[in-house]
């Protein structure tokens, strides 16, 4: 009698659980899901107050003392917060560093271990045509590609390329080769990149 009452219970608590795992995925599917690669071994949580600004809030007189180099990372991880729900990968700051360098490492599909650098001018290029706008979103439907193809600027392809990422459409391997994925469902499953099942 009592397992009677108690097994309505248990589902609800179940089915909520399901639901707020499904939410947490919804809202942050790389961190929730985590690709198996060194470069989302390292998440950098941004104060809630620093986030959507373009420079970091540091004193003056920290400022002063720090190399370039530092205020550069420091910059780059505060533009990034928004995009990646306010907590970064290093996997984000290494695409970023790329894209600046205008040269992407992008693996080749269909071809294992071969790389094809890639210009994001090229890149903003092809996702101008509406023939390569239609495979992508017909390859990546939850992507939330547009439906018409409009010109796109370097600045337009570096934020698309940021928003895929983030949604777990493309991935840095180990080797900070970047990949077009296809994330699991849930946590623990495993990852297509490149059509291929990324190693456990």
């Amino acid at each position: 009698m009592n397992q009677r009452k108690k097994r309505p219970v248990h589902n609800k608590q179940l089915a909520r659980q399901k639901a707020a795992r499904a939410r947490r995925i919804a809202q942050a599917p790389l961190r929730e899901l985590l690709p198996p690669f060194e470069p989302y071994s390292e998440w950098i949580e941004v104060p809630a107050e620093a986030q959507g600004l373009t420079t970091f809030p540091i004193p003056a007189q920290v400022a002063a003392e720090l190399e370039e180099d530092d205020r550069d990372f420091l910059d780059r991880v505060v533009r990034l917060s928004p995009l990646y729900g306010g907590a970064v990968p290093m996997a984000a700051v290494y695409l970023d560093w790329f894209i600046s360098d205008d040269m992407v490492p992008v693996a080749v599909t269909g071809q294992p271990g071969q790389v094809r650098p890639m210009s994001v001018k090229a890149m903003a290029t092809g996702l101008s045509d509406q023939r390569e706008m239609d495979k992508m979103r017909d390859a990546y439907p939850g992507a939330g590609l547009p439906e018409v193809a409009t010109a796109m600027t370097v600045e337009d392809c570096a934020r698309s390329l940021h928003k895929l990422h983030a949604r777990g459409y493309l991935v840095l391997d180990d080797d900070h080769v970047l990949h077009f994925a296809w994330p699991p469902k849930a946590p623990g499953g495993t990852w297509l990149l490149s059509g291929q099942a990324a190693p456990e």
